[in-house]
């Protein structure tokens, strides 16, 4: 597996793999990876515990969990809560799952500031919803890159909306406050002003005077992306307003906060369509050619 996140544990199985991760940058979770496995786990949590049965995608697994018997297939996610056993009885080969632990009062936290009253509390154990599964695929792929801290918690923040939106008893709410909340304006202009900085989504609540996962909510109701993804636009543009003005990759990476000169050059293809050379050479073209000014009197 690409990246440092996850550290692989050796298990008893020839060819299943098995990676964990303790998330130090997100107190109260933690991660797990499955590759090629057909064991039939038997587990209790203490955890609210969600997997997305990954592939291929012909397998079924059957489980049990509250006394019944189920059928899972891939794309499909499991929700269970603390202290409830589940155990896999049958599955048709060797399956691919990712799984998230979320402690009690984090996940219980975080419904109260969307709206739910009473916590955490889920209306089934299964699911089959294409948002939340994507939702949990980008998750997991930001712990195998080398995702910033903000964009982590930005990933988890939204997965746990997307979880208690759609498979939560009664879904939360909104509360009134929150797009117009003047602390997600202020957070905005620290992230416009220090964009160049490796900031927190703690930082940035504690700017707003807001719960962190809340926050993080808000300001995406309100600007139409996460704080994390605000933050590479701002440095996006900014890089390229740099490059414009004759500075070099080098130096528009550095005073952006990119991590090197190919850390900005992914990035700006990914938004734009074409490198900094690319933007760079075309500047430099554009005053080579530009027009010399006239001196004719009018």
């Amino acid at each position: 597996m690409e990246g440092d996140h996850y550290l692989e544990l050796r298990t008893d199985r020839p060819g299943e793999r098995l990676w964990v991760h303790q998330a130090s940058e997100a107190p109260g979770v933690a991660f797990m990876k499955v590759q090629n496995s057909d064991r039939r786990w038997e587990v209790v949590h203490d955890t609210f515990a969600v997997c997305l049965l990954q592939g291929p995608a012909p397998i079924r697994a059957k489980w049990q969990y509250r006394r019944r018997s189920l059928s899972l297939g891939a794309g499909e996610i499991q929700v269970m809560e603390p202290g409830e056993v589940h155990k896999t009885t049958d599955v048709s080969g060797r399956a691919s799952f990712f799984v998230m632990q979320l402690e009690p009062a984090l996940l219980n936290e975080t419904a109260r500031e969307l709206g739910a009253h009473h916590g955490a509390r889920f209306r089934g154990c299964q699911f089959d919803d294409p948002a939340l599964r994507a939702q949990i695929e980008r998750l997991d792929s930001s712990l195998q890159s080398p995702a910033s801290r903000l964009e982590l918690d930005c990933q988890l923040a939204q997965t746990m909306r997307r979880l208690l939106l759609g498979c939560a008893e009664s879904a939360p709410g909104t509360r009134a406050e929150g797009p117009l909340h003047p602390g997600v304006r202020r957070a905005r202009r620290r992230l416009d002003q220090s964009f160049s900085e490796d900031l927190s989504l703690e930082a940035l609540a504690k700017e707003a005077g807001m719960a962190k996962f809340y926050f993080a909510h808000c300001f995406a109701d309100a600007y139409g992306v996460s704080p994390s993804r605000y933050l590479v636009m701002r440095r996006v543009e900014v890089a390229r307003r740099l490059l414009q003005c004759g500075r070099s990759i080098a130096e528009a990476s550095a005073m952006t906060g990119f991590a090197d000169q190919s850390h900005l050059t992914r990035t700006f293809r990914s938004f734009l369509g074409y490198t900094p050379g690319t933007w760079a050479r075309a500047m430099r073209r554009r005053v080579l050619h530009s027009p010399p000014h006239s001196n004719r009197k009018r």
